[in-house]
């Protein structure tokens, strides 16, 4: 299977903001809307009424707005959306499928 492409992310290095266990990267779709996208494809909304935390569970955990995950983007090189999501099967394929027409619609 061949995955389109053109779509890119910008991975996130800094721990504080992904958690010490995943990898998030920053996909903006053309309206200027803002997703955390797991490497599994799996994509987490954030607008300044819900900021992006790493872990829902736990009250003190920080929470950072779009503005903090731009910031936290900068000097990170863009990967394409199709490398960025692993490729393991039809639910990786699925996910990898939304996050791309969201991204393109």
């Amino acid at each position: 299977m061949t995955r389109p492409r053109g779509v890119l992310v910008c991975p996130i290095q800094d721990e504080a903001v992904t958690g010490p266990f995943d990898r998030y990267a920053l996909l903006v779709n053309k309206a200027g809307e803002v997703r955390m996208l797991h490497s599994e494809g799996v994509a987490y909304a954030v607008t300044d009424d819900k900021p992006w935390t790493w872990n829902d569970y736990d009250p003190a955990c920080p929470r950072f707005t779009v503005a903090d995950l731009i910031l936290a983007t900068r000097g990170n090189e863009t990967v394409d959306l199709a490398d960025w999501v692993h490729v393991f099967g039809a639910r990786l394929e699925s996910n990898f499928g939304q996050a791309y027409r969201w991204a393109t619609s």
